[in-house]
């Protein structure tokens, strides 16, 4: 049997030896626990193989193709990591991957045929640019569960940072988006002429678009105080597009919701 030596355990009072096999039970113990501890918090979501963000993990845009994640609490495969926060460009998508680093103070420990072996390791989420492998989680597939104060703040379309108003479109006096969750907010007031009308006000970054195009139809306020009936759509590749049913100036308030699946 290949065992740790006793001189090696930081606690010699604990009983030998200690194997593989009870290193594993005292692990498979602590990943039940995790599972009860997600099920309870998540009964809706949860799923052995359902990623899961307990806590933070906000997406925040910064600009071009450079976005900021919260640090946060993530279940995936019926275990909790945490996951300390990072900056980082995408050009593909955010993926979740799950790393580890032995303690550097007990290990490692020499075992019985005299090799040195790191065995207390310490598990965290990283996330990366990249193509999904096979353990790894995709950030768009997360179901969210935290509170309020980890509610992304609004983006100012025009300000710095943020995207750019398209094709003569302008704030009256803002357009603003945020996500919660799953959950994204589009609102605002937007003006443009009947020429541009059609064409997009500006795009959404990733992590804040929709699956498929979402459409919806309303009645706001145009140019020289004329009710109008408006429509809107928001493609999968981000453009939010507004259009009225006249061919005068467009000046548009409207708010609109949708779920990120």
């Amino acid at each position: 049997m290949n065992k740790i030596l006793v001189n090696s355990v930081l606690d010699p009072s604990i009983s030998q030896p200690w194997t593989a096999q009870s290193l594993d039970f005292l692990q498979s113990s602590q990943r039940a626990d995790s599972v009860g501890i997600v099920a309870a918090m998540a009964p809706n979501q949860f799923s052995a193989h359902t990623p899961v963000c307990l806590y933070g993990g906000l997406k925040h845009f910064n600009g071009g193709s450079s976005y900021t994640f919260q640090p946060a609490y993530f279940a995936i495969n019926g275990e909790i990591f945490p996951f300390f926060g990072k900056t980082l460009n995408i050009a593909t998508q955010p993926i979740l991957t799950i790393n580890s680093v032995s303690d550097p103070g007990p290990d490692p420990l020499l075992f019985s045929d005299g090799i040195f072996r790191n065995v207390h390791m310490n598990y965290y989420i990283d996330i990366n640019d990249g193509a999904l492998n096979s353990g790894d989680a995709n950030y768009v597939d997360l179901s969210f569960i935290h509170s309020a104060a980890t509610v992304d703040t609004w983006h100012t379309v025009g300000g710095g940072g943020e995207p750019a108003f398209q094709n003569g479109w302008t704030g009256q006096p803002n357009v603003f988006f945020r996500k919660d969750g799953n959950i994204v907010t589009v609102r605002g007031r937007a003006l443009s002429s009947g020429s541009h009308r059609t064409l997009p006000v500006f795009t959404l970054p990733a992590g804040y678009r929709p699956n498929v195009t979402n459409e919806w139809s309303f009645a706001s306020q145009g140019v020289g105080a004329v009710d109008t009936n408006f429509s809107g759509w928001i493609g999968s590749n981000g453009d939010v597009q507004l259009a009225s049913s006249g061919g005068a100036d467009v000046n548009i308030t409207f708010a609109v919701q949708f779920t990120i699946l």
